[in-house]
């Protein structure tokens, strides 16, 4: 469903503009430097290879954005 602005441009859903949009931040229980458990690690693969991306995308959600966030293929790299 696109938003018509007052100006007459309109934002459709997947714009970052989008003014719907969530954000979606995941918080470990500790140092990302000691995720050592295969679930977690998959979990964090998973969530920032392609499928992950997608589904967060269809349901709504972005990344977050910022100097002060880890992203999440970041996160997953610490796995490898």
């Amino acid at each position: 469903l696109g938003i018509e602005m007052d100006d007459g441009s309109v934002f459709l859903p997947g714009e970052v503009c989008y003014p719907f949009t969530r954000t979606l931040y995941m918080y470990l229980s500790g140092e990302l430097s000691y995720v050592t458990s295969p679930n977690q690690c998959a979990f964090l693969t998973f969530m920032a290879g392609d499928l992950g991306q997608s589904t967060l995308r269809e349901a709504g959600f972005s990344n977050p954005k910022g100097n002060d966030v880890l992203l999440l293929s970041e996160a997953a790299n610490a796995c490898r």
